[in-house]
């Protein structure tokens, strides 16, 4: 028989994280090729939220590092997380990928560069797309998982709930985000939580729809505002372009031009093993630019796409700058991870680098 679900939340204290940090620290400072460790993200729901940490390396081939050395219980703190890994000079650019929170742990304090307040509305504008269709994904992956893996689940539903905090701040659209606060009640006390399961799928489902809600406001406000594309010259295509983040498991970019149409198209059920969330095609043209450029994360992109329609537009100069700027630093970045064979450590676009680089 199989079980419906698994992995629930460990329970943990607020001194194993504070163990698990200082052993981590023990066990990187006997590392020569190490510079600095930096911690990033929050710990809000102890057994559940991730060691995040960002591990800076000497600029050097054949350096001699495995996940283990970071420690027994820092390694139990991640068990999805990827160990990021990267160089000095690339580090002092991440506040061109994303709003970070970096607090050193370790070794040497880095200056980084801050962008102006200009380019950090574009990255803000990049990350929306980058996250949004991405984890609506994951929440339809996660729904049809059997069994269904409950810390994972609390997992993708407090990313996706950022994400949902970033999208509804741009547009200033009033949507309720209350149930961010059943999210947040379920990280904190499942274990006192009356059927906790089944609120759970509850809570899964319905982030589903609010998310497809901000995901088209979100399309309305950069046609609007005009802050994506000047002009996109295709009013529909013949068939759905298709982006396929996960093994089965694809966005489709198609003529949806309403709401409701995203909703309905959003509830029909899949055939085969086959995972889709369906979005308009209005947002294409942002994954189309990422997989143009030159370098290993571009080229896997590209092969993804299941398509041979080629969509004419005219991007907004700012923001195709900073999409390329952040491909650019990611590529170098995964040339340092291949040059010592790490398996992982990318802190942006992970997924795109082939199976082994996967999350």
């Amino acid at each position: 028989m199989i079980k419906k679900y698994n992995n629930y939340p460990k329970k943990l204290s607020p001194e194993f994280y504070d163990i698990a940090r200082k052993e981590l620290i023990s066990s990187v400072s006997q590392n020569k090729d190490i510079i600095s460790v930096y911690e990033y993200g929050s710990i809000n729901s102890f057994g559940l939220s991730d060691l995040d940490i960002i591990i800076i390396f000497k600029s050097k081939n054949k350096i001699n590092f495995k996940k283990s050395d970071i420690g027994r219980k820092a390694l139990m703190l991640k068990k999805y997380g990827t160990i990021i890994k990267t160089t000095e000079n690339i580090f002092k650019y991440f506040f061109y990928l994303d709003k970070f929170n970096f607090k050193k742990i370790y070794g040497k304090k880095i200056k980084v560069f801050k962008p102006s307040k200009k380019t950090k509305e574009q990255i803000a504008l990049l990350a929306a797309l980058d996250w949004l269709p991405e984890r609506l994904l994951r929440i339809e992956v996660t729904l049809k998982e059997k069994p269904l893996k409950i810390d994972a689940s609390l997992s993708i539903l407090n990313s996706l709930g950022y994400s949902l905090k970033i999208v509804k701040n741009i547009t200033k659209k009033k949507v309720s985000l209350k149930l961010l606060k059943d999210v947040k009640k379920l990280r904190k006390s499942w274990y006192r939580t009356k059927n906790p399961e089944k609120k759970l799928i509850d809570t899964l489902k319905k982030i589903k729809i609010i998310g497809l809600n901000l995901l088209f406001y979100y399309q309305e406000y950069l046609k609007k505002k005009k802050l994506y594309l000047n002009r996109i010259f295709q009013k529909e295509i013949t068939t759905p372009i298709k982006l396929e983040m996960y093994k089965n498991s694809f966005i489709s970019f198609e003529n949806i031009n309403t709401l409701s149409e995203l909703q309905k198209l959003n509830v029909k059920k899949f055939k085969n093993s086959k995972i889709e969330i369906k979005v308009p095609f209005f947002l294409f043209p942002h994954f189309d630019v990422m997989s143009k450029l030159s370098g290993s994360i571009s080229k896997n992109i590209k092969k993804r796409v299941d398509s041979k329609i080629k969509i004419k537009y005219l991007m907004k100069q700012e923001y195709r700058k900073a999409l390329h700027k952040k491909i650019f630093l990611m590529e170098k970045n995964y040339k340092f991870l291949k040059s010592n064979k790490f398996e992982n450590g990318l802190i942006r676009y992970g997924l795109y680098t082939g199976r082994a680089y996967e999350k």
